[in-house]
């Protein structure tokens, strides 16, 4: 837990339970094994504080407020132990439309699916098939929950009764007070409802997501509803779902939209949920006529527009790139440009992102960030080929092909083109680690990194288990007989399993072959910026010195802008067109080069000789001066990072 996360009723923050755990922790670990054997919560445990956050400035009634719960830390301990619990079933037991809090699923994998759906009907014109999106807002999901409901659908999943008398246990000894200027006011014993701010809270939310997910299904078994299905081999898709954020999709026909209105009614009635039909809307698809969609809005009762222009916070038809306008104000903001008035920027956004070895601020690249966000569903989709957005774009854009060898079709939407563009840099570091060698294919699988193999293909070998003389053993004549001498070697080094598990993919940047975001990104950063890290750096030793100095880092900044010739003394700016004086405003003997103003004025010399730091005057440039000194001791570049800092704040305060 975040140890300062606001305490509850009983004062205590997780800080010092963290803290004293050596003390307290027996008798705490005790109390939660009690609760979870028992199934019993005391209610005392169990009393929580509600916080009231305003949602909007200006607070007008409760449903521009948000309650948060303040639980006890004992109770989330307990909580967590059972949330933990029923995390690792939700995968077998959530419908695959739900993406929200499962592990292994994202919050970008519906979100695609809605992106692609949406483009699909984008593209529909009369005298096509007519669908429509509903997309439903739930009216305080959390605060309408009936426990009865949630009672019976983990009843009819088939969970234990101890389970069941547990969870329930958990909702109904809560009473609440409620903070009125940090005051606990009132006492209210509630007979509904989770709270925000309970570990648990999501995951039963989810639990009755299932009941509106199953209720679809059925309809959809019967063959009462048919879903959106975007060509041949493609899944049909009825509903996505994310927690209480809900899309469905059917035919654009008056009868359907009555057959909705059926399900949705029997939902609220059971589960105690409330459609918001203020804020839930629809779009219909091309090919609708527009005097249809008035009759099935007015049946459905919400409004029609043109496009949902987000999902789950995300863009659904066409998703903006404003990387290069976030670029430009995260360099206004760093070089100090206001709306009053504009900074110089004295060096491109390009090179601030190059990390601090490099002579860069090591700022993080957007367009390199959102490459490696990209690779990640790459990753996503040869992991997990058979997940809903999986199965979706396979059958789009490469039905008869692997992904891979995909191209960009006819059409397609901007998510797969998106995609396209991280694959490339998925290729530089994934490869197939050998198991039985069933599923990778010697010529097309990137198996062996460095070496392009096709130009050996022969039809009598395709698969890796070809390769082998029996499990666990490379066949070494066969692979002298196909391959360069420099080639077998590499094979031959490559350790085989005898055990017979299956092939799959790993990520080279990660010890345990998983793909993460950060490796991702340094190879997309490396590929977009100029990269000379195989190169000798000159400056790297006085980078690293400087960055690892133990200076503040307002004082390592000032010596970086220094040393990368962009602090901005007179005679630069005069290089950058500005007429001006160039002369030291300190001493007003020599023109004000950055070496002169932090090292050779007489300020400077004074400020150095006066902390007793020697005096050198060979090196030309602050980059070279600032080199030889990091040759010294740790102590005595501190102190002339210091010395340079404040010689350069003492002239400005002159100026």
């Amino acid at each position: 837990m975040h140890p300062s996360k606001a305490p509850g009723p009983d004062g205590f923050s997780p800080f010092f339970f963290q803290k004293y755990w050596d003390l307290v922790g027996h008798e705490v670990s005790n109390a939660v094994i009690s609760m979870l054997t028992l199934s019993e919560i005391p209610s005392d445990l169990n009393y929580t504080y509600v916080a009231l956050i305003p949602k909007i400035k200006e607070v007008v009634n409760m449903s521009h407020l948000r309650p948060i719960a303040l639980c006890n830390v004992i109770y989330k301990i307990a909580s967590k132990v059972i949330a933990n619990r029923l995390k690792s079933f939700l995968p077998d037991i959530i419908s695959p439309q739900q993406s929200a809090f499962v592990p292994n699923r994202l919050i970008t994998d519906n979100t695609l699916v809605a992106s692609e759906l949406a483009h699909y009907m984008h593209k529909l014109r009369r005298g096509q098939e007519g669908f429509l999106a509903l997309k439903l807002d739930i009216s305080k999901a959390y605060d309408r929950l009936e426990w009865g409901f949630l009672q019976r659908i983990m009843i009819k999943m088939g969970f234990a009764e101890q389970w069941v008398a547990l969870i329930m246990s958990c909702l109904s000894t809560v009473r609440f007070s409620f903070l009125i200027n940090g005051t606990p006011r009132g006492y209210v014993t509630p007979q509904r409802g989770l709270r925000q701010g309970d570990p648990l809270s999501p995951y039963l939310f989810l639990l009755c997501a299932e009941g509106l997910s199953a209720l679809i299904s059925h309809v959809v078994s019967n063959g009462q509803w048919q879903g959106l299905r975007v060509c041949d081999g493609a899944p049909s898709i009825s509903h996505l779902l994310f927690a209480d954020d809900s899309m469905l999709y059917f035919y654009a026909t008056i009868q359907d939209c009555l057959m909705i209105r059926n399900v949705l009614n029997i939902y609220e009635k059971a589960s105690g949920q409330q459609v918001n039909l203020q804020k839930s809307n629809v779009v219909f698809s091309g090919s609708v006529l527009p005097h249809l969609r008035v009759s099935m809005a007015q049946v459905l009762r919400v409004q029609v527009v043109d496009k949902h222009d987000k999902y789950l916070g995300i863009p659904t038809l066409v998703w903006q790139n404003l990387i290069q306008e976030l670029h430009q104000l995260c360099a206004q903001f760093w070089w100090g440009s206001t709306d009053e008035k504009k900074a110089m920027h004295w060096r491109a956004w390009d090179e601030l992102c190059k990390p601090k070895s490099l002579g860069g601020m090591g700022f993080r690249h957007l367009f390199a960030f959102n490459l490696a966000m990209l690779a990640k569903q790459g990753w996503r989709l040869i992991q997990n080929p058979n997940s809903l957005i999986g199965q979706l774009l396979k059958a789009l854009y490469f039905p008869q092909s692997n992904f891979w060898e995909a191209s960009l079709g006819s059409q397609p939407s901007y998510a797969w083109r998106s995609i396209l563009q991280g694959r490339d840099i998925l290729r530089t570091g994934i490869k197939r680690h050998i198991g039985n060698g069933l599923s990778t294919n010697i010529w097309l699988d990137p198996w062996l990194l460095d070496e392009d193999l096709t130009a050996y293909s022969l039809d009598r070998v395709t698969l890796m288990a070809d390769l082998f003389e029996s499990p666990g053993v490379w066949n070494s004549v066969l692979l002298t007989e196909l391959f360069p001498i420099h080639i077998v070697q590499k094979i031959l080094a490559i350790p085989l399993s005898p055990r017979n598990h299956e092939d799959r993919w790993i990520w080279g940047g990660d010890k345990k072959g998983q793909f993460t975001v950060k490796s991702a990104y340094h190879v997309a950063r490396n590929r977009i910026l100029t990269d000379h890290s195989t190169t000798p750096n000159p400056s790297a030793s006085l980078w690293r010195r400087l960055w690892n100095s133990p200076v503040p880092g307002s004082v390592k900044v000032c010596a970086w802008k220094a040393a990368s010739n962009v602090l901005p003394t007179r005679s630069r700016l005069s290089e950058r067109g500005i007429d001006l004086d160039t002369q030291c405003p300190l001493c007003d003997e020599e023109v004000e080069t950055p070496i002169h103003a932090v090292r050779d004025c007489p300020h400077a010399i004074s400020l150095l000789q006066g902390a007793n730091l020697p005096l050198v005057s060979s090196p030309t440039t602050v980059t070279d001066w600032l080199s030889f000194v990091s040759l010294s001791t740790p102590q005595f570049f501190a102190s002339t990072l210091m010395i340079l800092w404040a010689t350069w704040r003492n002239r400005n305060a002159k100026v």
